[in-house]
């Protein structure tokens, strides 16, 4: 089942928030991946290159108001976009093995 999150008046300020954080998240996971790093509880955090880590700044929220959490929002949902197109380059060292 989708949602589909909008930034109108009836959203409130905590979904947009959780929607940030989920989607920030999935953003530097992909990342993690896409460097052969381990994804998990961003343990390998300081080993992402400057360059990704610059790219991530810009998504944080500078302030609590409703604006930039909105901005925020829309900066993460485009690392989102281009860390799943860079990690789809990766080589198949990634394929999922599956046991019968």
């Amino acid at each position: 089942m989708r949602r589909c999150w909008t930034t109108g008046p009836d959203t409130s300020w905590g979904e947009l928030d959780a929607v940030h954080h989920a989607t920030r998240d999935l953003a530097l996971e992909l990342a993690y991946l896409r460097h052969g790093l381990d994804a998990s509880y961003g343990r390998e955090l300081d080993k992402l290159p400057a360059d990704v880590l610059a790219a991530f700044e810009a998504a944080l929220m500078r302030s609590l108001d409703r604006e930039e959490l909105s901005r925020a929002l829309a900066e993460t949902v485009e690392l989102v976009l281009r860390e799943s197109s860079l990690t789809a380059k990766v080589p198949a060292r990634m394929e999922p093995s599956f046991d019968s």
